[in-house]
């Protein structure tokens, strides 16, 4: 009877474990959504500057780059890359 007990005994404090915590969720990327909530974390990021977004390469700059590696994205433009008129004028 001892041997059988063993056995039950682990999953017993291991079914009263998850019992005693609260059910966590995950959101769509695999995290849980408690650390945006947490006042400290919104002061933080209420200090933090915002990035300024990137420069478009031309599309002439992206073609090139596209011939010289097969996995660099094809130019389409005004998507991934400025047309010359439009990078000259700082669109």
């Amino acid at each position: 009877m001892a041997h059988s007990t063993s056995r039950v005994t682990p999953l017993l404090l291991l079914a009263v474990l998850m019992a005693a915590s609260p059910a966590r969720a995950l959101n769509w990327e695999g995290h849980d959504e408690w650390f945006h909530d947490v006042t400290p974390f919104r002061s933080f990021t209420d200090l933090v500057p915002k990035a300024p977004p990137g420069r478009l390469p031309t599309c002439e700059e992206r073609a090139k780059r596209a011939a010289e590696n097969a996995y660099e994205q094809v130019p389409l433009p005004g998507t991934n890359c400025l047309r010359g008129e439009d990078a000259k004028a700082g669109n």
